[in-house]
């Protein structure tokens, strides 16, 4: 069967909450007021009206069943027009934004093992697709490599936890580049950490930095993986403003 798309529109919502996963990544929870249900698909973006005319992009990490809410990650480490408008939202205050947008999802057939390569809040669309593989028990082998820059701002480590549980042949590995004393874990980048066991029948999905995407997106191809099988997600790089 083939993805349906639902055409972008604009949405009114109210802030249910604001949780701050770290000291730089921030997850907000929106309820919808109008339209009150939202169709999209794992993987895909909203677009958020952050003031002035602006409008910022941030995927979509909450459950494609969940149709009266929806979820977004976002790094408020930073002064940019987005970050600053998030760090203002407290609950019950009221948003607009555009969406679903974007074609970053699971591929319609999908293959026996699945690679998910993805840094910082790049594992946001990569939630909802794990969610969706929760839903329909699959059968693939599955594996994710995360990325951050130090064990400080690991997120999700439960939900990926609980993905191990509930998926017969999900394994990941979290890695970071500048670790504290305390990390015990991989030390450096996914491209150090990251195995193939089928070339010929993996389906990769990359998310995050687009300097890590396109590295990524190299190295894959390099090593066989074709074009058909690989799915990605450049995220912008947001630049400090004074």
């Amino acid at each position: 069967m083939s993805i349906v798309f639902s055409k972008p529109q604009k949405f009114t919502a109210t802030v249910a909450n604001i949780q701050q996963l770290n000291a730089i990544t921030v997850k907000a929870d929106f309820d919808l007021v109008e339209p009150k249900e939202i169709n999209f698909v794992p993987g895909q973006f909203i677009s958020l009206s952050v003031g002035n005319g602006l409008f910022r992009s941030y995927s979509i990490c909450s459950d494609h069943k969940e149709k009266n809410k929806m979820s977004i990650v976002l790094t408020v480490a930073h002064n940019g027009a987005g970050s600053n408008y998030v760090k203002t939202l407290k609950q019950g205050d009221q948003v607009v934004f555009v969406g679903p947008s974007g074609r970053f999802t699971l591929a319609e057939s999908l293959s026996s093992e699945l690679l998910f390569m993805v840094t910082g809040t790049g594992i946001a669309p990569v939630i909802s697709m794990l969610k969706k593989l929760i839903d329909t028990k699959s059968p693939a082998k599955i594996c994710l490599y995360f990325g951050l820059k130090t064990d400080t701002n690991i997120f999700f480590a439960d939900f990926l936890a609980e993905c191990k549980r509930k998926l017969v042949y999900f394994n990941y590995v979290i890695c970071v580049s500048n670790p504290t004393t305390a990390w015990k874990g991989p030390v450096g980048r996914i491209t150090d950490f990251y195995k193939i066991y089928n070339v010929n029948a993996v389906q990769a999905y990359i998310c995050g930095n687009p300097n890590m995407c396109t590295d990524v997106m190299k190295l894959l191809k390099d090593r066989g993986v074709s074009d058909d099988r690989i799915f990605h997600e450049k995220f912008t790089v947001s630049v400090n403003s004074n």
